[in-house]
């Protein structure tokens, strides 16, 4: 799958039945919606300019595409984001 492009994955969440996942590596990174029981998947790749506003784009979306809200959880996907984004360059 495409975890096989990427150097690195970090899970945002894992439950419910589905999961938010970052994939990176070497300065690309893409965002991953899967849920296992329905069958749904999302991904996007984050631009280099403005990676934090893709990422709540695509996080604030998947309540109107899935009915999944992940809003809640917004604020520490960010945070965690920064982290990576450190730990990338």
């Amino acid at each position: 799958m495409l975890e096989s492009y990427f150097n690195h994955i970090w899970y945002f969440i894992d439950g419910d039945g589905y999961e938010l996942t970052l994939l990176y590596g070497k300065g690309i990174y893409a965002i991953l919606y899967h849920h296992r029981k329905l069958r749904q998947l999302a991904i996007d790749f984050l631009s280099e300019s403005n990676p934090l506003r893709d990422l709540t784009l695509f996080v604030s979306g998947l309540e109107g595409r899935f009915g999944i809200f992940v809003e809640e959880s917004l604020l520490r996907i960010l945070a965690e984001f920064a982290v990576v984004e450190g730990r990338d360059n």
